[in-house]
């Protein structure tokens, strides 16, 4: 597994264990049956509770969802793990300017 910067993640308690187990729950689109995004969303949607911001994950992204999201950061050349980081530091990034 290539390093993982916690940088961001980790000031909501999130360490590479975390996300190791995150990424035992994804599964690629073409054999996707939701329970990666539905976690994934539950899991921006508590970050976004950490920085008492009033932002719906789920409407805020209605034209893509977390397993495309995160395929799209592995085209990237990013591991699984590395996309996972990616993914959620984006959604970070957007709760801290939009919300």
């Amino acid at each position: 597994m290539k390093e993982l910067n916690l940088e961001i993640v980790k000031e909501f308690d999130f360490n590479a264990e975390d996300i190791v187990e995150f990424a035992e729950e994804f599964l690629p689109d073409t054999e996707n049956d939701g329970e990666f995004d539905e976690f994934m969303h539950g899991v921006v949607d508590n970050i976004a509770a950490d920085m008492d911001a009033e932002v719906d994950m789920c409407d805020a992204f209605y034209d893509t969802y977390p397993t495309k999201e995160v395929e799209e950061f592995m085209a990237e050349d990013k591991t699984l793990e590395q996309a996972i980081v990616a993914y959620l530091e984006s959604k970070i990034e957007y709760i801290k300017e939009y919300a």
